[in-house]
């Protein structure tokens, strides 16, 4: 994994307090250029630089496609697939975590 973003490839971004912003890379159907695995981690933390700080991961991103949107609920962190699975992320950590099936 590169240490930085390519802010170039960033589909929305979510500034946060403390130079840190929520960023989402479009991976929808380009399984055969990052993999699987990686294409449904698509979720960053980064700081100001684009480093990245965290990168979401689940406990079904081997069986589950790309992240289609990300955005704030009060102070939760909730973010959907495109199977339809809605996820809490922890923001200390970018553990996703499912709450909804949304289809």
């Amino acid at each position: 994994m590169n240490s930085y973003i390519d802010l170039n490839e960033v589909a929305k971004k979510i500034d946060l307090p403390e130079g840190l912003s929520l960023v989402i890379l479009d991976r929808l159907a380009k399984e055969s250029i990052f993999g699987p695995v990686e294409c449904a981690r698509n979720i960053f933390l980064i700081d100001v630089t684009a480093k990245i700080v965290w990168q979401v991961h689940t406990d079904f991103d081997a069986k589950s496609g790309p992240f289609t949107n990300v955005f704030l609920d009060g102070n939760a962190v909730k973010a959907y697939r495109w199977d339809g699975g809605m996820y809490e992320i922890d923001l200390k950590n970018g553990k996703g975590v499912p709450v909804l099936l949304m289809k």
